[in-house]
């Protein structure tokens, strides 16, 4: 993805000065809701090493296979349960809208977080729609 490009994670800031660092090792996610942004941008970006490597080693799967036809197109976060800079456990609540087949759709899902080694990972999550 273009450093220059609007991130997909829906903050308004540049890929480059938002998610890129991220994914490229240069910096970690402070929150758990920055890391949720971050997994966002690696899905739109197909960046799967990304989204493994942020996995819980105790959930993370094998491998990843992300559907080609499946463009992600927008974050709303809806909520956010602690994750803070000082916490070791947080949700993020939110509405990922995509695009497959022509068609339009959004997932929904409560999302849980944990911090393993000083930085945040994604554990798990029940999605609702």
């Amino acid at each position: 993805m273009d450093d220059g490009a609007r991130c997909p994670c829906g903050t308004g800031h540049t890929y480059g000065d938002c998610c890129g660092p991220l994914h490229r090792g240069a910096a970690r996610a402070p929150t758990a809701e920055a890391l949720m942004r971050s997994r966002f941008s690696a899905f739109a970006a197909g960046e799967t090493a990304y989204l493994l490597a942020t996995w819980h080693p105790r959930t993370r799967p094998a491998d990843l296979g992300l559907d080609p036809d499946q463009r992600w197109l927008r974050l709303d976060v809806l909520a956010t349960g602690a994750g803070g800079p000082f916490d070791d456990a947080g949700t993020v609540e939110f509405a990922a809208h995509y695009r497959r087949a022509g068609r339009r759709g959004t997932q929904r899902e409560l999302s849980r977080f944990a911090r393993v080694g000083g930085a945040w990972v994604y554990v798990d999550g029940e999605v609702s729609g």
